[in-house]
């Protein structure tokens, strides 16, 4: 929901959680193929993969600001993103006054690359689905689409985890039924109810 450095104060870190309500979702098996699962050799979550092709779209959430930020990279497997390849909503610039006001009102966004996006370290899940050429192209011409209208970001009305949701949704997938959660929980809770794997003990500490 913002960037990658987290300071702020304690009493900024209470309004934000506020407004965040926990989330429990029950395993369901909603894809006709068994996840793969690499397990990375550092601290990284662990990649989840569903679906078949040679595109992907991998959901991630990462650290930011006081609670995180949800995004979705996408490209062709084996090739490294590039900041064209990711798409999120967060307030516009790196100004962390525009974040607290979009707490109380929408505010101005950004839908692409943000600070901290393509860094493994900061990000804290996961989950990779696998598309045929032609759902890649038809969902890249969704998220543009996406980008271009959604010009306010806001904590209650429309946040990061809403703009994900809104991709996913596009792509047939299942999505937490509140968009008010951790970012961290939001993908997990996603890449759970769409291939039944639970967070791995990496990815699921708050």
């Amino acid at each position: 929901m913002g960037r990658k450095f987290t300071s702020l104060s304690a009493w900024l870190l209470g309004l934000a959680t506020a407004s965040i309500t926990s989330l429990d979702v029950s395993a369901a098996w909603a894809q006709t193929n068994p996840p793969q699962i690499t397990r990375p050799a550092s601290n990284k979550p662990a990649v989840v993969t569903s679906g078949a092709g040679q595109y992907y779209f991998e959901f991630r959430s990462r650290q930011a600001w006081d609670y995180g930020h949800t995004f979705v990279v996408f490209g062709r497997v084996g090739e490294a993103p590039s900041k064209k390849n990711v798409a999120g909503l967060s307030p516009k610039g790196d100004d962390p006054q525009m974040w607290l006001m979009g707490h109380y009102v929408p505010v101005p966004s950004d839908t692409g690359w943000t600070d901290g996006d393509l860094e493994d370290r900061y990000i804290t899940s996961r989950y990779r689905v696998l598309v045929s050429k032609q759902q890649y192209d038809r969902t890249v011409a969704f998220i543009r689409q996406l980008q271009a209208k959604s010009t306010t970001w806001s904590v209650e009305l429309y946040n990061c985890n809403a703009f994900v949701a809104d991709i996913a949704n596009f792509m047939g997938l299942k999505v937490p039924s509140s968009s008010w959660i951790y970012p961290k929980v939001f993908v997990s809770n996603m890449r759970k109810i769409n291939t039944g794997h639970p967070p791995t003990s990496s990815s699921a500490r708050m």
